[in-house]
């Protein structure tokens, strides 16, 4: 099973922002994009405090240290 628990997510407290906005309708296309590289982002939420809207994320991968983000980061910036 390919999915992310969310158990998973609570215990590994660092995942890379894909992109953030006011609604998860406008992450289609970059949703796509992601799992044509057969990657499964998840969407989270959050209070945006400069402006105290409700925010969704789109964020990708969960991992216990900031440095295990690196690999993946690498690999979406060469895959652009």
């Amino acid at each position: 099973n390919d999915e992310i628990t969310e158990s998973l997510i609570k215990n590994m407290p660092y995942a890379i922002q894909i992109g953030k906005t006011g609604s998860s309708e406008s992450f289609k296309e970059l949703r796509d994009k992601l799992a044509i590289m057969h990657y499964l982002p998840y969407t989270s939420y959050a209070r945006d405090i400069s402006s105290n809207t409700m925010q969704t994320r789109l964020l990708l991968g969960a991992f216990e240290t900031k440095e295990d983000t690196t690999t993946l980061l690498n690999t979406l910036r060469e895959k652009g």
